[in-house]
């Protein structure tokens, strides 16, 4: 639990700024609900949790969601899962804040290599609000597991690949741990304790 207690109540150094960049962005947190395309204005967090702002003397009801002048600071972010950052050895670490603490997260600044194939030009990496919800078939297929999903119909993955969904709704069980096949990007977008001279607020 030791690396979700020192997120709990600051700043995170966890993202670099932009894909290919070595700057490291301190990104607020937030609370965190199941989002897709099925749902899309969860994508900022949920609005009826409250969380302390820097300069404000105690939680207010609306403050745990990723917009400017609350834990984000522009217009496109989704408030992330923590969990798919924290896996450990393919499990998930047990946690009170699994399903309850989020990261905003800056989509529209990054890339990814969707077919590792080195010829083909990389693609942007979606928000939340505009996959698949898990499960989806149409014109998607996904491995025995229901991850690693691709086709025209879900180009990106399905939600629960990209930390938009909570561990029981992405297929982990507390009898089971083993952390579903999450895009790989997250797991190499997550950076350790940076230099802080290098850091900006996003």
């Amino acid at each position: 639990m030791g690396g979700y207690e020192r997120l709990r109540s600051r700043l995170h150094a966890l993202f670099r700024e932009a894909t290919g960049s070595n700057v490291v962005v301190c990104t607020g947190l937030c609370a965190p609900k199941n989002t897709d395309r099925s749902v899309p204005s969860n994508n900022k967090g949920d609005p009826m949790v409250a969380a302390k702002l820097p300069f404000e003397p105690a939680p207010l009801v609306g403050n745990a969601v990723c917009e400017p002048g609350k834990k984000g600071s522009e217009a496109n972010q989704n408030c992330l899962y923590l969990w798919p950052f924290y896996n450990q050895n393919g499990s998930v670490e047990p946690s009170p804040y699994n399903d309850s603490l989020g990261v905003c997260f800056a989509y529209a600044h990054y890339t990814y290599d969707h077919d590792n194939i080195a010829t083909t030009p990389p693609r942007r990496v979606p928000g939340c609000e505009t996959l698949p919800p898990r499960g989806f078939t149409d014109q998607c297929t996904c491995d025995s597991q229901g991850t690693n999903c691709s086709g025209t119909g879900c180009p990106d993955g399905l939600a629960h690949e990209w930390g938009c969904y909570d561990t029981v709704s992405a297929g982990v069980s507390s009898t089971s741990p083993a952390a579903p096949a999450t895009k790989s990007f997250l797991r190499e977008l997550r950076v350790g304790e940076p230099n802080p001279a290098q850091h900006v607020v996003r």
